[in-house]
């Protein structure tokens, strides 16, 4: 019944599924299941996991070989569990339904893993394919963080330019007053007055620049190729600001 079932669900995505699947047993379903997925869970009717197959690196930080026989409302907190459960109810082949939940791993760090449910047979089994998005989460953390880090130096450099247009304005009718009983000056703004202030905006900006591939590099674990993609920018692109502005990267 597992067998046809099976079957049943893979014919709602390959066209002749029958031809090629019409041998296969149980044992195969399951190598099949567990090279597919990254991790599989079997459920019994009452949400009892049955057995459980992982080919994830953090496998062995979840303990999985300690889920059989254990309640899979025990290994998700109870929101998580509750969208599981109407996951699991609204889905049928052809149309399923994902949803991501967080496993504590052994080290009190969460792994997220994306499942859809297949029922399996008339016994009321369910099977669980996951899909570890943890370094996608992890990656979408840094993003984020890189993010804020952007618009924050975008707001000070806007602060920069207002502030450069006062000095600036403030030069020009104050060129009268000797320099010693001139102001100080910020050094960001010591050139107010004797370069364009097109110059010293250029100035504040490949700092910025500079800032934010340097953030990126570490957020990046000094990939080059991943600091690239983040930045929209080419290798090459990347290369040459690297050079332009003397970073080395591990």
């Amino acid at each position: 019944m597992f067998l046809s079932k099976v079957q049943t669900v893979l014919s709602a995505f390959f066209s002749n599924p029958a031809a090629c699947f019409s041998e296969t047993d149980a044992e195969m379903i399951g190598q099949i299941i567990a090279s597919a997925a990254d991790l599989a869970v079997i459920l019994d009717s009452e949400g009892i996991v049955q057995d459980v197959a992982g080919r994830l690196g953090s496998a062995p930080d979840l303990n999985i070989a300690n889920w059989p026989g254990t309640g899979f409302h025990d290994l998700v907190d109870a929101a998580a569990w509750a969208r599981l459960s109407d996951m699991i109810t609204a889905s049928h082949p052809g149309a399923p339904r994902e949803e991501t939940v967080a496993h504590s791993s052994t080290d009190g760090t969460d792994i997220f893993i994306t499942y859809v449910a297949v029922h399996a047979g008339t016994a009321g089994h369910i099977l669980l394919l996951g899909k570890d998005i943890s370094q996608t989460i992890a990656l979408q953390e840094q993003l984020w963080r890189l993010q804020k880090f952007t618009e924050d130096r975008l707001e000070r450099l806007k602060d920069d330019e207002a502030r450069y247009h006062s000095l600036f304005e403030a030069g020009s009718r104050a060129q009268g007053v000797p320099h010693e009983n001139a102001p100080q000056a910020d050094p960001k703004t010591a050139g107010v007055g004797q370069v364009p202030l097109r110059k010293l905006v250029r100035a504040q900006i490949d700092i910025f620049e500079k800032d934010c591939i340097e953030a990126t590099l570490r957020l990046t674990g000094n990939n080059r190729a991943a600091t690239a993609k983040v930045l929209g920018l080419s290798r090459q692109g990347l290369y040459d600001k690297l050079r332009r502005y003397g970073i080395t990267s591990g």
